[in-house]
């Protein structure tokens, strides 16, 4: 696991796309499939900007990009693409409601520092193959996902070093 802390710009950005992605859900009257019945929508998906923002940052990557429907793809490196699952427990596994929501080329699961909004821990990452072969069905309390725990995750480094290789070998 890596813990950075988003500059207050990076922050700014990651809060500011949150709002934006909210308000193009509500106009376009879209529903949130979340899994924690617990928080609002906007707090979802701050959520999730700060991870996609926090991976980017990791790996030097383009940043998200503000557009009004989520194709699954949050990042790209190298014409691969990637989904940030973001969490707000340190325990948390990856989660998709279904193998067929898993669309990108990788998964990077990200969690939230309960003590400080601006860090984030990237946990890890899989591959699509990878999740597919390893991943179990469970019900978590609002129906049947597909998870991976974070000792089934390649770690951080790993995928960066894949990532550097992909980018120049």
């Amino acid at each position: 696991m890596i813990t950075i802390k988003l500059s207050p710009e990076v922050y700014d950005s990651a809060i500011s796309l949150a709002h934006f992605r909210y308000q193009m859900s509500r106009a376009s009257k879209l529903v949130n499939q979340k899994q924690d019945k617990t928080r609002t929508e906007l707090d979802i998906e701050k959520l999730g900007a700060k991870g996609e923002f926090a991976v980017a940052t990791l790996y030097n990557i383009n940043p998200p990009v503000t557009t009004g429907w989520d194709s699954g793809y949050d990042l790209w490196f190298c014409s691969k693409s990637i989904q940030v699952k973001t969490t707000f427990h340190t325990d948390g596994q990856l989660l998709f409601r279904s193998k067929e929501k898993f669309v990108a080329d990788f998964a990077v699961l990200v969690a939230e520092d309960s003590n400080c909004p601006m860090k984030m821990t990237i946990v890890g990452a899989t591959s699509k193959d990878y999740f597919f072969t390893h991943a179990i069905k469970k019900d978590l309390g609002n129906g049947e996902v597909y998870t991976l725990s974070q000792d089934k995750m390649a770690k951080p480094e790993n995928f960066w070093k894949y990532m550097m290789e992909k980018r120049y070998a």
